[in-house]
């Protein structure tokens, strides 16, 4: 029995370095080319879980959006987020565009499909492996807030109006 153990757990530790050793000769850490379409649906469908998991757990107060609050997001943007994002949030900087995953349009879809907790959390925490900092220890929450509010702002009027915001 002892001898069965020994010879299955060989087996699998074969199995394993093979596989292992497939992956490391097949997969590309290069950041230059796109991602395939399996390694960008995994990539997104674990960011979206993970964001979503931590920023139900913690959200301080939003504050209310007032044209002075969108006013001064719209500083702290230029000011933090448009060496990536671009000065209007639609078009990345040459430094966006070199990242990987790329920054995205903050008008687009994927990004307005997010909660505003969850870009709270995603703003104040960032995302690591992505490119994205988190702002946390440079702005209050009160300054994280107001650059949710001021993304809210870079959507097109369909997705205002199709998402009811």
């Amino acid at each position: 029995m002892l001898r069965k153990t020994v010879l299955l757990f060989a087996l699998l530790l074969i199995g394993v370095v093979i596989v292992g050793g497939s992956f490391v000769v097949w997969f590309d850490v290069s950041a230059i080319p796109e991602p395939g379409r399996f390694e960008t649906y995994l990539a997104n469908e674990g960011k979206r879980l993970l964001v979503s998991r931590e920023a139900h757990s913690v959200s301080p107060q939003e504050p209310p959006a007032t044209s002075e609050s969108l006013s001064s997001a719209g500083l702290t943007f230029q000011g933090v987020c448009a060496t990536c994002h671009g000065s209007d949030g639609h078009t990345p900087s040459a430094i966006g565009k070199a990242l990987s995953p790329r920054t995205p349009d903050l008008g687009s879809a994927e990004v307005q499909h997010w909660t505003d907790p969850e870009l709270f959390w995603i703003i104040r925490n960032g995302i690591r492996l992505s490119g994205m900092p988190g702002f946390g220890k440079h702005l209050s929450n009160e300054q994280v807030w107001n650059l949710v509010h001021y993304l809210r702002s870079l959507q097109t009027p369909a997705q205002n109006t199709k998402s009811g915001q």
